[in-house]
């Protein structure tokens, strides 16, 4: 599996990245390492799982929200306006479960 990421900026240290459904919150857990890079260009690096949260939306805490890897995704509007844009669909919404992976 792959991370892949169309804005491809990072905070130094830890990070969180926010996918729809539970595809990754079954497929990877604390520790693993996986190939993350941009979705479109082939600069891949390895990061390390730190956690893996699945919930709705609106239950991400603000901790996490704060180590979103896109500055645009750090507040909850913020995050559910991107996450509509990159999936193409206006039905996201504060109850639609998510996976979260915090990872270095």
């Amino acid at each position: 599996m792959k991370l892949e990421f169309l804005n491809f900026v990072f905070n130094q240290g830890d990070n969180v990245t926010v996918r729809l459904g539970l595809k990754w919150f079954r497929n990877v857990k604390p520790d693993d390492y996986i190939m993350a890079g941009p979705s479109d260009e082939d600069h891949d690096f390895e990061v390390r799982i730190l956690a893996v949260m699945a919930c709705p939306l609106e239950l991400i805490p603000e901790s996490w929200l704060a180590l979103e890897h896109d500055p645009k995704c750090r507040n909850l509007d913020g995050l559910i306006e991107c996450l509509k844009e990159t999936y193409s669909d206006p039905s996201i919404n504060r109850q639609t479960v998510i996976t979260a992976l915090m990872f270095r």
